[in-house]
């Protein structure tokens, strides 16, 4: 059988195929390996200076008023007339009567008390003419010596000078419960709350009203034991808050010196009471000022603490860790550095120790932070790298979610 030649070749090109395959990847050039550099991140630097920084500490409270009052009715009676001034919010004088109890049966006691001060002291009258008459008569008689009490009759006179005494305490009191049927404000002040009205009947110690006084006011305001540390209550300067109330879109501010500290410290929430004194200020210059202060307001404090020698204040976003911040060399490298926290303010931390003068710290966040790595300086005016730094600063941030918080204390 004849064997076509079309198959005698197919091994001879399959073989020359396999081998060309073979001499090619055994003569082939090999690649240069090149690692990509990657560019240096850009961050913006804060340039640390210390110097004196003032510690704030941040309360808030209701404005109370510094006297608060229940009247009640001092004697009983009817009521017979009530004043304009007696009625809720409204305000009066102190002095001013308020309210006025059926005189009539007081202005009997007080006739009838003088009735008995006068025969009170007709009696005393003649039992001094009586005494006096007794001696005579035991020295006329030659008796000798000195006559005793009784036959002088001196236990007597001392019996009506005691009832005339007494007397003029009746009338004394009958006198005070004739006036307390007029019942006066006992200072300025305003009215919370009524209890009576015109024709009740009212006992004695009956409420009649609620009545608070008039400015200066007091706010109680709840400081945490590390707050306290920051202020100084050992009565070396003058503390003060700076009160903060927002209304119709307008800043109210009162300023109020801290006048004392609670008596103990408050055992469900660990805190320290501090008591500001707040006056109304001129309602004329700030018409909407006077007419807010009132007890209930709530208003914000800004208590002014001691002042730290030495610090230097970073945003928050300047910290890699609760305690560290990144340092940037002056070969544009970074440094981790570990400082000392004093104390939280909003966004902002005061830092005590741990820098120095001239130092550079990170502003923006790096996604990853090595010792020795280099950045580049961004500078705040810089508008060509600014979106390429707002791109570094978002990776870094969206990297960094994962990693743990910072602590941070409430101011």
């Amino acid at each position: 059988m004849k064997v076509p030649y079309q198959l005698l070749l197919l091994p001879v090109v399959l073989g020359v195929g396999v081998g060309g395959v073979y001499l090619l990847r055994m003569f082939k050039p090999e690649p240069e390996q090149a690692d990509p550099e990657r560019p240096a991140p850009a961050v913006r630097v804060q340039r640390v200076e210390l110097a004196p920084a003032r510690v704030s500490v941040v309360s808030q409270g209701f404005i109370e008023p510094l006297t608060e009052t229940q009247l009640a009715a001092e004697v009983a009676g009817r009521v017979i007339e009530v004043a304009d001034a007696l009625r809720a919010g409204e305000r009066f004088d102190a002095g001013e009567v308020l309210l006025k109890i059926d005189p009539a049966d007081y202005l009997a006691a007080q006739a009838e008390a003088g009735a008995r001060l006068a025969e009170a002291r007709l009696m005393l009258s003649q039992e001094q003419a009586r005494s006096l008459q007794a001696v005579r008569d035991w020295e006329t008689l030659g008796s000798g010596g000195e006559p005793s009490d009784l036959v002088a009759r001196r236990l007597h006179v001392a019996s009506a000078e005691a009832a005339v005494r007494a007397a003029e305490s009746a009338v004394d009191k009958a006198r005070r419960d004739l006036e307390r049927t007029e019942v006066r404000a006992p200072y300025d002040g305003r009215v919370r709350q009524v209890h009576l009205d015109l024709g009740s009947f009212t006992a004695v110690g009956s409420p009649i009203a609620d009545i608070y006084s008039s400015a200066p006011f007091e706010v109680r305001l709840p400081v945490s034991l590390d707050d306290a540390a920051f202020i100084d209550l050992g009565g070396n300067g003058v503390t003060e808050a700076e009160l903060t109330v927002r209304a119709g879109g307008v800043e109210h501010r009162w300023t109020a010196p801290i006048v004392r500290t609670g008596a103990e410290i408050d055992r469900a929430s660990r805190s320290l009471y501090l008591v500001a004194r707040v006056e109304a200020g001129d309602p004329g210059s700030d018409p909407a000022a006077g007419s807010l202060l009132q007890p209930g307001l709530f208003v914000q404090a800004r208590i002014r603490g001691i002042t730290l020698d030495r610090a230097v204040a970073l945003p928050q976003r300047a910290f890699a860790g609760p305690d560290t911040v990144v340092v940037v060399r002056p070969d544009e490298t970074i440094d981790l550095r570990t400082v000392t926290v004093s104390r939280s303010q909003g966004d902002r931390r005061l830092v005590t120790a741990g820098l120095e003068d001239g130092e550079m710290v990170a502003l923006t966040p790096l996604s990853m932070v090595v010792a020795g790595m280099p950045v580049r300086l961004l500078a705040e005016d810089d508008p060509a790298d600014g979106d390429a730094a707002r791109e570094n600063e978002n990776e870094n941030e969206n990297e960094s979610d994962s990693a743990e918080p910072s602590q941070t204390t409430a101011p």
